[in-house]
Parts: C-alpha cells; structure tokens; sequence
C-alpha cells in the first residue's frame, strides 16, 4: 500500500514514515498535495503548536484539499497535532480555527499535582466504538501533550484520563485519528497502524 505523509514542517514525521515503511507499505512524503492524491491513504502526523501549524497549512495552501479529503472520508490517519487540527480549535491559539472536520475544542489539562504536557504510556478505553479501536481497549499507548479534547456524547471514541477523562482517538471505517503516537507506542502501536491499514486496502 502506498501512503502519503504530509509534510508541513513540523516534528514526528521522520519517525511516523519509519513506522509506515517497518510494517511494509511505502511512502510519499510531500507538502503538495496533488502528489499525495496519488497515495492509497493520507497521513497526517505532527508535534508543535496549532496556531503556527495553522498558518503554515494556510501558506502552503492545503487548507481546502485537506478538509475536503478528510471529509470525504478517504482513508486517513490523523496522528497528535494531526488529530487536533482536524477539529474547531484550541485554547492554545483562540485566534486560529482548526479545519473543522470534527466539532470539538481543545482545552489545556490544569491541576496542581499532575505533570503538563501530559508525557508517557497511558491506557485507552475503547469500547462499542465500532471501529478497530475495540481491538485495543484496556491497552497503553505513548502521549505528549498539554491540550486534550473533552468527552462529548456525539465524538464516539476512546477516552483516557489524565486529571480528567477526555478523548484520545476517533475512528471509522476509513478514518483513525489518535492523540497518542502509534510509531511511538512500541510493536503494539505498530498493530494498530497494521490492523488499520489492513482494513481499508
């Protein structure tokens, strides 16, 4: 399978195309999307900060082609600040909107005794999601992040807690969305990337 990986500039993206390449599929890694078009699936990873992430893909010009992909629901792979941009927008830029794939807004996790960015293996509960998630509740993945989407009734997904419960991926018949890193997560996270890819070849 080929996959394309955008690349707009910003961290995790080398070692998101290693995980892709180590479980046998290739890559396309490109800023043009018509290039990207050409791949099976998108990939769309990413660490850093979501204003700056915004403008970038404002100057590159992938706002539209990438909102229209994603909502049309050709298989995609939206990894950490991949997946927070899918959404409406984030405390961390008020005056940047998100692509607004997905509804939801991104808080900053507050509390006097837990460490932010919340940094480590944390467990998913994935339960009833109807997607490939179910196939991994109850197990750990690897997060690094300081901003986290509430739990709404609508978004059906895996939720983790951290100080409080919020959501840590969204998935479909064509679509994974994670905020923790599979191609950081070990040979499980690697399953995952395996088991989703499988399923929309």
């Amino acid at each position: 399978m080929k996959c394309g990986i955008l690349d707009y500039g910003t961290g995790n993206i080398q070692s998101v195309q290693n995980a892709i390449e180590h479980i046998g599929h290739r890559v396309i890694r490109s800023s043009q999307f018509d290039e990207l078009e050409q791949a099976d699936a998108l990939i769309f990873p990413g660490q850093g900060a979501f204003g700056p992430a915004m403008k970038t893909l404002h100057r590159l010009n992938l706002i539209q082609p990438l909102r229209q992909y994603i909502e049309s629901k050709q298989p995609f792979i939206g990894i950490c600040l991949g997946f927070q941009l899918v959404f409406d927008g984030s405390d961390e830029a008020n005056d940047a909107q998100g692509l607004g794939c997905l509804p939801g807004s991104f808080k900053r996790f507050e509390s006097n005794h837990l460490s932010v960015p919340h940094m480590g293996w944390n467990q998913i509960d994935a339960t009833n999601t109807g997607s490939v998630l179910d196939q991994f509740n109850g197990q750990l993945f690897y997060f690094v992040h300081s901003y986290y989407l509430p739990i709404d009734a609508t978004t059906n997904g895996a939720t983790t807690h951290y100080g409080v419960p919020f959501t840590s991926a969204v998935a479909n018949d064509t679509q994974l969305m994670t905020q923790f890193h599979p191609e950081k997560s070990g040979d499980l996270g690697l399953e995952l990337l395996t088991s989703f890819l499988q399923s929309v070849s």
